[in-house]
């Protein structure tokens, strides 16, 4: 299965989380200046936010499908008392959907402190959020970082671009600007506002040199293009990924195929035609970027599988273009291609929750299979449905996760796994195979009250506060234990050890419960 599909599909089977704002109260508002100039903030219950700070100057006109580039300066004090535009595109999805109206001139960040803060440089922590590259923002409430930042970390949320408007490439932007990156406008974005959070960060008391990037499902596939990029080296000193597709970002090229995976060029002509728009040459161009915003807009998450032959009616998605991502085979973590700097990584217990049926879902572990039958269906129920999914998850976010926390070891860096696993008790009927993609959100930002309201129970946060504090730990010292919380060992090969935040709300460490399953699937993605 396609893991970028896989990813993607499963994101946007999210429509189980409950929204709720709490009772606030709000006091004098701060100001502070940046790049650009002065921006007055907002301050409710001891936080202070900066919401729709440009890091990058609007991507309109001419500058769509350009590198970023520097902010315009605004003249007095910039209201930054309410999130901006998150990025242009069109949602089905509960979980992706902002309290910001979609725009294309979204490239903000939003920077959250407390107003009582420690002295010194505080640890930043950047969140890159997920949607599969097409939808998603930095609005929703779930990333609000005020509880989080209450555990003595700054955190910074960011918009990119999304779509077509983010991974897009047409022969005509090949002959312009030929010494900018053509293909990955959203992790150029990503990029951009690490870079201005590393010039900006201690204007806000923040410590440029210790910086933690983390991101979900697509944010952590772009937390894992931002280990291996050469563009984003020495921005960032840890990183936490968390269900994301690790082994392969991509295998797409710019212009030429590769293997079967069609060139990301391939879609812009094919969607050029669509608008009736012909030609590579800058009439072509001015015609696309002429195109109202909503024409580029793609309800459709899902790029192209290897195997289409006519990409009419994709947008692509993330691409080799051997400058953001240098061409790297068959991955950048068994050739040692990454920045090493100390990560944590981890999945979901049920988190693929669409799986690829198949009239025997053996079948890939070929020689395998009767010891893959074994593993997944002990008990010969014969459900292939099951199986599927099973094996489909482990394929796609288990075994990846063990397959990087592998290579990191090895590599001398620290590495601490993770499976979350807890069920939010008023949700967990409807959660029965175990905690699914994203659920982990509302913990890791302390955000239950905001989140689900009512519904949260005292158990629920208990394990908000133990995982927060887990991850804001690690972003202080890259060591995520702490007073009062289970001891979580370094990942090796050799113990196979992971923190398990299980469905009761008891956490522990201990050798991995599916390494025989992740042992195989591991021997069918070798083979």
């Amino acid at each position: 299965m396609n893991t970028t599909r896989a990813i993607i599909v499963s994101a946007f089977s999210l429509t189980w989380f409950i929204p709720a704002m709490s009772q606030q109260t709000e006091l004098s508002p701060p100001v502070v200046s940046v790049e650009g100039g002065a921006v007055r903030g907002r301050m409710v219950d001891g936080v202070e936010s900066f919401k729709a700070i440009p890091y990058a100057a609007p991507p309109l006109g001419d500058l769509r499908w350009r590198a970023p580039q520097p902010a315009i300066a605004w003249r007095g004090t910039r209201d930054g008392s309410a999130f901006g535009h998150d990025c242009m595109q069109r949602t089905n999805s509960v979980f992706a959907k902002g309290t910001a109206e979609p725009r294309e001139d979204c490239l903000f960040v939003n920077v959250f402190r407390l107003r009582d803060r420690a002295p010194g440089p505080i640890p930043v922590m950047v969140y890159i959020h997920g949607g599969g590259f097409t939808q998603g923002g930095s609005s929703p409430i779930v990333y609000d970082g005020s509880e989080l930042t209450r555990h003595g970390v700054i955190v910074v949320t960011l918009n990119y671009r999304l779509g077509r408007f983010g991974f897009f490439a047409h022969p005509a932007l090949a002959a312009e600007h030929a010494e900018e990156p053509k293909g990955n406008y959203g992790f150029l974005d990503q990029i951009a506002a690490l870079k201005w959070v590393k010039r900006n960060i201690s204007a806000f008391g923040g410590d440029p040199n210790n910086i933690t990037i983390f991101g979900q499902s697509a944010g952590a596939a772009s937390v894992v293009a931002m280990l291996a990029s050469p563009l984003s080296e020495g921005l960032f000193q840890k990183a936490i990924i968390q269900s994301g597709p690790y082994r392969r970002i991509s295998g797409r090229r710019l212009t030429v195929p590769s293997g079967r995976e069609v060139p990301l060029e391939a879609y812009g002509r094919a969607f050029a035609r669509s608008m009736q728009i012909d030609g590579s040459d800058q009439t072509a161009l001015a015609k696309l970027r002429a195109l109202p915003a909503e024409a580029l807009a793609d309800l459709n998450p899902l790029p192209p599988l290897p195997n289409d032959d006519a990409p009419l009616g994709g947008w692509g998605g993330p691409v080799l273009d051997g400058k953001v991502l240098p061409i790297v085979d068959p991955d950048y973590f068994s050739t040692g291609r990454f920045h090493r700097v100390p990560i944590m990584i981890g999945a979901n217990t049920d988190d693929a929750p669409i799986a690829v049926k198949s009239g025997d879902p053996y079948a890939k572990f070929g020689p395998l299979s009767a010891q893959a039958e074994l593993a997944y269906d002990p008990n010969q129920t014969g459900n292939h449905d099951s199986v599927s999914h099973k094996i489909t998850m482990d394929a796609i976010m288990l075994e990846p996760a063990r397959y990087i926390a592998d290579a990191f070891s090895s590599a001398g860096v620290p590495v601490y796994e993770y499976r979350f696993g807890y069920l939010t008790e008023g949700l967990a009927e409807r959660w029965a195979a175990g905690a699914p993609h994203g659920a982990e959100l509302a913990y890791i930002f302390d955000n239950l009250t905001r989140y689900y309201g009512p519904v949260a129970s005292p158990r629920d946060y208990r394990v908000a506060k133990s995982m927060s504090s887990y991850w804001t730990n690690f972003a202080k010292t890259g060591d995520p234990n702490g007073p009062g919380l289970a001891q979580w060992p370094s990942y090796n090969r050799e113990r196979d050890e992971i923190l398990q935040f299980h469905a009761d709300g008891s956490i522990d460490a201990g050798p991995d419960p599916l390494k025989q399953r992740l042992d195989l699937t591991k021997k069918a993605a070798d083979r």
